[in-house]
């Protein structure tokens, strides 16, 4: 810092009081004119608050120069230095401190773990390799014992208890614990296990030390958003979730950076279109999705973090690939999967991997809906990593199917490609781990998560055969009863959903799929003995509940309801009286309908685009179709009782390994 000083110093030359005096009497004709007085002050010379050894010695101000210019004149050029200023010697101190600090921490981090004897040999190897403390530390934060900590919901709750709310800096909108606790109870009740966006043990962690490294404000007030669709409205209620919502997610939108590509961002982008989805923004939110998509491509991630970097990149690749690669929202919306996101590779074995994933497994799911869930829940296995692991292998096929569907190319769609397909999701729902593949077990309340599995499976069949059912080239009995089996089974999943847990709170994309197989039931198989499944009007029925129940947390329910009735009072008839009350809804004069499913859907209705994918067949599909399928059995017996009721794993898996064997160009085997 430079100051300056009125007076003069007594220890200054004899010369300098001359030269002042002799320019004191000097006229002056400065800027204001020559009438004026030029002050006779004196004007001291530049200073520093850090003075050189011999300027400090002789208590003389000093310019702070090197070398300054008392020691100049004095011919003290050579001895005039400079000490480190006291201020900057603290700060280092204290930094030093902080440091030290720091490592003894790590240090008790390692002992402590020694002592567990859990990783014992590991840790002596990195010792014995000469690994810093620091590094090793940070190993161990990667390798956390998942079964230390009770389940995704508890971790939360615990976590969010645990908030110094003082000095809260991740949201603005409110501090209060009890609200914090339930909004995140319901986010990784509901959300979190369908679609797995990033880490929660690394978020929960730094969230708790109030570090930026997996945690964001951004990232914190999306999953609040989000959450806050989840609440059901109770009597007595003293907080205003709607409008709390509201003000989450201006938080969110008022300050995200499309071209912020940390990873926080990344996720908040991708938890925004699942936002936006369930208020009926269909379009922007593709813009959101296609943001998160693209920044994830683009982000540089070789070389970059800690083991425990990689896994949450790893964990963010596939919850977005999922959404939008291979792909649910392609899936819904009947459009081309984007771009593939390359996932980093692992740093784990096998073995490591397979471990990793049980133990997360072993982490304990409560279904949780309000505040009094937490002393009454009943709590289970939560089977997240199987889950999503055979999630992401059955999007592979989705995706895949929807390039065929839905390419905007010249190419053509042949039988081939289409038995090939099927052969491929029979093949991954035979060798689904038993753990998850029940959806009838009367003893066992099947998981929400492995519910909504199940139904992305029965989706991709109807919407991969479904197609070829109205041709009129070939005889489809046999291949209608594949078509029917998968519809009814989807609804039967969507039926124990809605008993079980209520679609309030069910994933807002498996609205689109319910509609679809409803829409398929009601158009080709409307009077089914209701002995062997729902008939037309038991499908329409079902589907209106769904909408009816996902009123109370998604806006677009109302949008899709009001169409869901304008479509079905056309192929449905006569229409049912007792249906009306049920489908009765004002309609919003906002915005006219039309508007309201583009927004929603993208596209003009949520029904499968069937004439645009026939026009694609290719003109020898007859042929081929009656060759290929007859090794099936696609060309066998006419629909009738028995058949409907034949298991249709057993039926399809008979010829599984001859459709498996097709040499179809650019598909792999499963």
């Amino acid at each position: 810092m430079q100051l300056s000083s009125p007076r003069r110093s007594r220890n200054e030359d004899t010369s300098n009081s001359q030269d002042e005096s002799l320019a004191n009497t000097q006229p002056s004709a400065g800027i204001h004119g020559e009438g004026k007085k030029v002050s006779k002050r004196k004007r001291g010379c530049l200073i520093t608050s850090n003075a050189c050894n011999s300027c400090k010695i002789a208590r003389s101000k000093c310019n702070g120069e090197q070398p300054c210019s008392r020691c100049i004149k004095r011919f003290q050029a050579g001895e005039c230095f400079y000490g480190t200023h006291t201020k900057i010697v603290k700060e280092k101190l204290v930094e030093s401190l902080k440091e030290s600090h720091a490592i003894n921490r790590m240090a008790e981090r390692v002992f402590e773990s020694l002592a567990v004897a859990d990783d014992e040999r590991k840790i002596l190897n990195r010792i014995r390799n000469r690994d810093s403390i620091q590094d090793i530390a940070q190993w161990l934060e990667t390798t956390v014992d998942v079964k230390e900590q009770l389940s995704t919901l508890r971790i939360v709750d615990n976590e969010v208890d645990g908030l110094d709310t003082s000095g809260f800096h991740w949201t603005t909108v409110t501090a209060d614990k009890d609200v914090l606790h339930h909004l995140f109870s319901l986010y990784f009740t509901w959300v979190h296990p369908s679609h797995s966006l990033f880490n929660e043990q690394h978020f929960v962690n730094s969230m708790q030390n109030n570090s930026n490294e997996f945690c964001s404000p951004l990232l914190f007030n999306a999953i609040c958003t989000m959450a806050c669709y989840l609440h059901t409205i109770l009597e007595g209620d003293k907080t205003n979730y709607k409008e709390l919502g509201q003000r989450y997610a201006d938080v969110v939108k008022h300050n995200i950076d499309a071209e912020d590509m940390s990873l926080m961002t990344i996720q908040a982008f991708a938890i925004l279109f699942l936002i936006d989805c369930a208020q009926g923004y269909g379009m922007h939110a593709s813009a959101y999705l296609e943001v998160a998509s693209n920044s994830l491509m683009n982000l540089e991630h070789i070389g970059l973090g800690s083991e425990a970097y990689r896994q949450v990149w790893r964990d963010t690749v596939v919850g977005i690939n999922n959404l939008n690669i291979f792909s649910e929202w392609a899936q819904v919306t009947f459009r081309m999967p984007a771009a593939l996101i390359v996932e980093v590779p692992a740093t784990k074995s096998i073995e490591e991997i397979q471990k990793n994933e049980a133990e997360i497994d072993s982490m304990i799911w409560g279904m949780y809906r309000h505040p009094k869930d937490d002393d009454t829940v009943t709590n289970c296995h939560c089977l997240i990593a199987t889950t999503n692991r055979e999630k992401m292998n059955l999007m592979a096929i989705i995706r895949t199917t929807s390039i065929l569907m839905y390419n905007t190319d010249s190419s053509r769609i042949v039988a081939s490609e289409i038995l090939h397909l099927y052969g491929k999701l029979v093949a991954w729902r035979e060798f689904l781990p038993s753990i998850i593949s029940k959806t009838d077990n009367k003893d066992t309340r099947i998981l929400p998560h492995v519910l909504s599995l199940h139904l992305l499976y029965a989706t991709a069949v109807v919407q991969l055969l479904y197609p070829l059912l109205d041709l009129g080239l070939f005889d489809t009995s046999c291949l209608s009863t594949i078509v029917w089996q998968h519809a009814q089974q989807g609804l039967a999943v969507v039926d124990s959903y809605r008993a079980h847990y209520s679609c309030a709170y069910q994933p807002v994309l498996q609205v689109f799929a319910i509609l679809n197989l409803t829409d398929v039931i009601v158009r080709f198989f409307p009077k089914i003995n209701r002995e062997l499944g729902k008939d037309d009007e038991e499908a329409v029925k079902l589907a209106t509940e769904v909408l009816e129940q996902s009123l109370l947390t998604f806006p677009v329910a109302a949008i899709f309801r009001e169409k869901f009735r304008e479509i079905t009072k056309k192929i449905l008839f006569p229409w049912p009286s007792n249906l009306d009350n049920l489908l009765y809804l004002k309609r919003s004069k906002s915005r006219s309908l039309l508007d309201g499913v583009i927004d929603a859907c993208t596209r003009t209705t949520y029904i499968q685009p069937i004439n645009s994918i026939q026009k694609r067949f290719a003109t020898d599909i007859q042929s081929n179709w009656s060759m290929l399928s007859s090794g099936l059995g696609f060309a066998g017996p006419s629909q009738n009782a028995s058949t409907l009721q034949q298991p249709l794993d057993k039926r399809a898996m008979q010829s599984l390994h001859y459709v498996l064997d097709f040499p179809i160009k650019g598909l792999s085997k499963p």
